[in-house]
């Protein structure tokens, strides 16, 4: 970071700063502590050889500033770049400005405030004396600085106010009436400071305006100390002089959000660089700076990289005497450039042996698949996940004639997203276990187990019973595909292969079926799952009239056993068999022949599911039994547990979180889907409901009124959807976040009317559960220091997956037998076990 000053003067470039006490190149090297940053005799200066620093580096790279502006101290570094202060004078400026400040310390606070200077001006008149604006950052961004108990009381009034308020932790009144009693002191040591003409034009944060080189003298560095930053009218300025790339100079990017909302403000489009970041990866980051800095529109002709305008050349014609080279193949080699598909939904084999496969599937790749949907969803139908089942145990047993596939339990429903691929993994073990096991693609999550089988070899197929339909009537095909469409299962081309169905009077049923044109043809397949699911289909036309609710739907959970022949032909008839029924289960044995009346394979107990849509679930589903049982007798307590220390944790912790320009367009997305939700006066009252009125008293469109909450209809709030999208179009990053969002609000009024609702938990790789989970960790610590020494202490966590949130509790000092966890998914659960051996695993 000292690469300025060096190149500046070739002798010791630490030694600019001699009046430090202290080298900062020495001090950069050995590392300082957060304590010795808090004072601005030491922060100043090292920040300022940082900034020069990184101007130097750049200046290597070929990237040099047409234009330079700074916020407060950062004018000193702008001033030094744009060649209106020799180096020398720079470090006396600062050195002097840094110390002169420096002995202010302990005289006041400061606080960020999200308002207008105009909306500010009542509250800093009620809560004074001695408030003073030390910095207008953006539109709606201030900096206030006066005393300490005056700053306290603006926090309180603003955040009565709705407006966001963020005490800064900061022991000094920059910019304000604090500063006086250093005026004198500060111009003494500046008397000597001459400006130069410069090399580009700075615009002062001081004045808003183009500063000119006779007017940086000692009374211009004493308004910087003095004087409110106008940073605002100092971006606006430099945009209307034609920057349209501002790229912050500094050890971290704390001045973009002010940045982009000011050009917001003057409709000018312009890009918003950061130089360095606290999470960049080890090595030079400076040619990669210099590479963001052309591809957002700096000159390229100085870097290095650049060796003039590119001429296009025409290849050789030379003709290829193309062959293939492939290196020799072991029994340990994978192939990676050409890897063996073993079955169009089985995939792609993983190593030499079967036994682990991998496939890709999505909407667009297979649109096939995309014509099965469950309530507007496209999902992997039962036959598909029984065809890759048979089609692994044809690849483990490859002379059996006969293969068997039992105990196909399907744990959750495999949903193929419209805009996304989906990685499937096949595995198969030597004791004729099955897992189909998904994430999505590209994703480092770990894999959600979907569906467990278990398959065999078989000489022959069992015997079957006889089976007689006598007087039958028909259905067509068409009426049973139209009574699932209106059940929530819509079959698009690729899955109307039921043509009609025959049925007996007692309930006995033959299915008719043929391949669509719409439906790959059967090379690969051993059962086809077009046609396996319209077998399936056939079991609808012994439901029409049965009283199937509007908003349900039978999908099948478990297949018992099916056997099927290696050899056999496509599937052309289904004879269905009803079997045992309950309230919301029912089974059914299937025989399923070829064109020739040939058995191709059998199901025996197929089981059945109604199911609900979404959103639909009603109490009535869900029937508990209480049995009273004796309680244990309470511990003898010394005392109560105190959660005082514990919600100031919570708190803290959350505030301390950076507020950026996504997190409070957020908010503003949350009290917009609050208020149709409270419009609805039949929902009952709620911890929820009264959520959801504090959350938009906060955003100004509520108040208690009487005691009860009024809806202010003159503060509208943008449409939800809005704040949405340009979230998602300025922080793409945040995808996830704002997809379980988007699910969240698709569930709000099912959750305030208390009817059951799915709740999924943040997105593993998002931001949400990184930051829940940080808040959640202070609250629990907390709790766990001021928990009474005579009382023991147990912590349980529901749903721990890969046991991030139990490693954080550990880690915090909390005894690892004092936790325990719950997690229903068999194989999490022994992951866990295994990493966290001294923790109770509840499954």
């Amino acid at each position: 970071m000292l690469r300025a000053i060096a190149a500046e003067d070739k002798g010791d470039a630490a030694g600019k700063c001699h009046r430090l006490g202290v080298s900062p190149a020495a001090l950069i090297k050995a590392g300082v502590t957060e304590e010795e940053l808090a004072g601005t005799d030491l922060a100043q200066p090292l920040l300022f050889t940082v900034q020069m620093g990184i101007l130097a580096a750049l200046r290597e790279q070929g990237i040099t500033p047409d234009l330079v502006l700074g916020h407060s101290v950062g004018e000193v570094a702008a001033a030094a770049a744009a060649g209106l202060l020799s180096l020398d004078q720079a470090v006396a400026l600062i050195v002097a400005r840094s110390r002169h400040q420096h002995a202010t310390r302990g005289n006041g606070r400061m606080a960020a405030i999200g308002a207008s200077p105009e909306a500010i001006a009542p509250l800093l008149e009620s809560c004074g004396p001695g408030l003073e604006i030390a910095a207008i950052n953006a539109p709606a961004a201030l900096t206030i600085a006066g005393p300490a108990p005056a700053i306290a009381r603006l926090c309180q009034a603003a955040e009565a106010a709705r407006l966001v308020a963020i005490p800064l932790d900061l022991d000094y009144a920059f910019h304000s009436a604090a500063m006086e009693p250093v005026r004198a002191g500060l111009l003494q040591d500046l008397s000597g400071l001459i400006s130069a003409p410069g090399t580009c034009p700075m615009i002062s944060s001081v004045t808003g305006k183009e500063l000119p080189s006779a007017e940086t003298g000692a009374d211009y560095w004493w308004r910087n100390l003095r004087e409110p930053v106008r940073f605002q009218a100092a971006v606006a300025e430099a945009a209307r002089q034609g920057a349209r790339l501002f790229l912050e100079i500094g050890p971290a990017p704390v001045l973009q959000n002010y940045l982009r909302e000011t050009l917001r403000a003057e409709a000018v489009e312009a890009a918003v660089l950061a130089s360095l970041k606290r999470q960049d990866p080890p090595g030079d980051p400076f040619p990669a700076m210099a590479d963001r800095a052309i591809a957002a529109g700096a000159d390229p002709r100085a870097a290095r990289a650049f060796q003039g305008v590119a001429e296009r050349a025409a290849l050789p014609r030379t003709p290829f005497a193309r062959r293939p080279i492939w290196f020799p193949r072991t029994v340990e080699s994978a192939r990676q450039t050409d890897p063996v598909q073993d079955h169009p939904l089985l995939g792609f084999r993983r190593g030499a042996a079967p036994g682990l496969w991998t496939q890709w599937l999505d909407c667009l790749a297979q649109p096939w698949l995309g014509d099965h949907m469950l309530f507007g969803d496209a999902v992997l139908p039962a036959a598909a996940m029984a065809e890759a089942a048979l089609a692994a145990a044809a690849l483990i047993h490859p002379d059996a004639p006969v293969l068997e596939v039992s105990d196909l339990a399907i744990l959750r429903p495999v949903t193929l997203a419209k805009d996304g691929a989906l990685e499937l993994r096949f595995s198969a073990d030597g004791e004729g276990g099955f897992a189909l096991a998904t994430r999505p693609r590209l994703a480092e999550d770990d894999f959600t187990l979907c569906a467990r089988a278990r398959f065999a070899p078989l000489p022959r197929l069992p015997a079957s019973s006889g089976f007689a339909l006598g007087k039958t009537r028909e259905v067509p095909g068409a009426e049973v595909i139209g009574f699932a469409a209106r059940h929530g299962l819509d079959y698009g081309p690729a899955f109307q292969s039921l043509q009609k169905v025959d049925i007996a009077g007692a309930g006995a049923a033959r299915a008719w079926l043929s391949l669509p044109a719409a439906a790959p043809d059967h090379a690969g397949f051993m059962l086809h799952p077009a046609l396996l699911d319209g077998a399936l289909q056939g079991l609808f036309a012994l439901l029409l009239g049965q009283g199937l609710g509007t908003e349900e739907a039978i999908i099948p959970i478990r297949i018992g056993r099916l056997c099927a022949r290696r050899d056999a032909g496509a599937i052309a008839t289904a004879e269905i068999t009803p079997g045992r029924r309950g309230a919301r289960l029912f089974a059914a044995n299937l025989t399923l022949r070829d064109a020739a009346g040939a058995i191709v394979a059998m199901i025996e107990d197929i089981w059945f599911q109604r199911v609900t849509r979404p959103g639909q679930e009603k109490l009535a589903h869900r029937s508990f039994r209480l049995d009273p049982v004796p309680s244990l007798p309470l511990v003898a307590t010394s005392a109560p547990v105190d959660l005082a220390p514990v919600m100031t944790a919570i708190r803290q912790a959350d505030r301390a979180k950076p507020l950026t320009e996504a997190a409070l367009l957020l908010e503003a997305h949350l009290a917009a889907l609050a208020l149709p939700a409270l419009r609805d006066t039949t929902a009952p009252t709620s911890p929820y409901r009264a959520a959801l009125w504090r959350i938009l008293a906060a955003a100004g469109a509520a108040e208690l009124v009487g005691g009860a909450w009024q809806i202010i209809e003159d503060q509208p709030l943008p449409p939800a959807e809005a704040i949405w999208r340009e979230v998602l179009a300025e922080q793409p990053e945040l995808a996830l976040d704002l997809a379980w969002l988007a699910r969240a609000a698709e569930e709000l009024g099912a959750a305030l009317k208390g009817e059951p609702v799915s709740a999924p938990p943040p997105p593993a790789q998002g931001g949400a559960k990184q930051a829940l989970a940080a808040t959640l960790l202070a609250g629990v610590s907390a709790l766990a220091a001021a928990w009474p020494a005579d009382r023991p202490l147990r912590i349980l966590e529901l749903g721990a997956g890969t046991g991030a949130i139990t490693k954080s509790l550990i880690k915090a000092g909390i005894s690892p037998e004092r936790i325990a966890v719950v997690e229903i998914v068999p194989e999490m659960a022994d992951h866990l076990r295994t990493k966290f051996p001294k923790t109770t695993v509840l499954q």
